[in-house]
């Protein structure tokens, strides 16, 4: 059964092969899934950023706070590191599968609501990984928290774990209803990507942006950070330095030419922004992706 995550509130369902974990790295890693996932799974980026390499696929930037969703079977390459401003990273780490139970309401006064036999009927929510939520990250991390906590408790209390995980699941459910709704704030920030990502010539400030949704500078930057977890300022320069990496995934482009398309004065600012962002240089990087493309071709052969 495929579902979006709004619509599980109005499903019921087992949960099975719970595992929960608290994942902190220091500095920058790389991650190659040794075989298919065996469960599905809910990765929130609470102190990290990162880019998925999946085959046939687009890679996928994750931001920090980012909640993705990880399918069963799936195969991928993670390079990620610490979030701006942090030496180590803190991922967040939920498997679980989910099977399809249905229930009923007795007929009688008091409607009863009754649970029926779990089906075999798995529910998924894609074949590949995906950026479920980029909001309420702190919300997010306390949830999970309880679970890993409950999860690994000296006297783990099966009740205190199935009610957390259902509770992540509740929450999940409920705020990808109201992303749908677009309510104000989520509008404003939404409507804000695409100024915070235009180049660096046609780009608006950050105090016209806030004018554009007629707010002030202050009140724009802590709703932002408060749903993003990083302030406007570093979200443009993450999706500067993410359309760096993809141009520098095509072996035609030059560092002239891409300083050209990402709005810079010349490749030495080019090289020195992304060696400031990252840690390492252009081309470092094109030469660790030449490395991973090629062990992502090699899945399944």
């Amino acid at each position: 059964m495929r579902l979006d995550f709004s619509e599980l509130n109005s499903h019921y369902f087992d949960i099975s092969n719970i595992f929960a974990v608290s994942q902190r790295e220091r500095g920058k890693t790389r991650f190659i899934t040794p075989g298919p996932r065996p469960t599905d799974g809910l990765l929130l980026f609470s102190g990290t950023t990162g880019i998925c390499y999946q085959k046939d696929r687009p890679p996928l930037f994750v931001p920090q706070g980012a909640l993705v969703y990880l399918p069963q079977d799936s195969h991928y390459i993670w390079e990620n590191a610490p979030a701006p401003n942090r030496s180590a990273q803190e991922n967040l780490l939920f498997e679980f599968t989910l099977h399809a139970t249905d229930t009923h309401r007795a007929d009688t006064v008091k409607t009863e609501l009754c649970r029926l036999a779990p089906t075999r009927d798995r529910i998924s929510f894609g074949e590949n990984v995906f950026v479920v939520s980029v909001l309420h990250q702190a919300s997010y991390k306390k949830l999970f928290n309880t679970l890993i906590d409950a999860f690994h408790a000296p006297d783990s209390s099966p009740l205190s774990v199935f009610c957390a995980a259902y509770a992540i699941f509740d929450f999940l459910s409920a705020n990808c209803q109201t992303e749908k709704e677009n309510s104000s704030h989520i509008r404003m920030i939404r409507g804000s990507f695409r100024y915070l990502e235009e180049d660096q010539e046609k780009a608006k400030s950050i105090h016209e942006i806030a004018a554009e949704y007629c707010v002030s500078v202050g009140y724009f930057e802590r709703v932002f950070r408060s749903y993003m977890g990083i302030t406007p300022t570093e979200y443009r320069n993450q999706h500067k330095v993410n359309r760096i990496k993809m141009l520098l995934q095509k072996a035609e482009e030059g560092l002239d030419e891409i300083a050209e398309k990402i709005g810079f004065c010349d490749s030495s600012y080019l090289c020195r922004f992304f060696k400031k962002e990252t840690g390492m240089t252009p081309r470092e990087y094109r030469k660790i992706y030449t490395a991973q493309k090629w062990r992502l071709d090699k899945i399944d052969k």
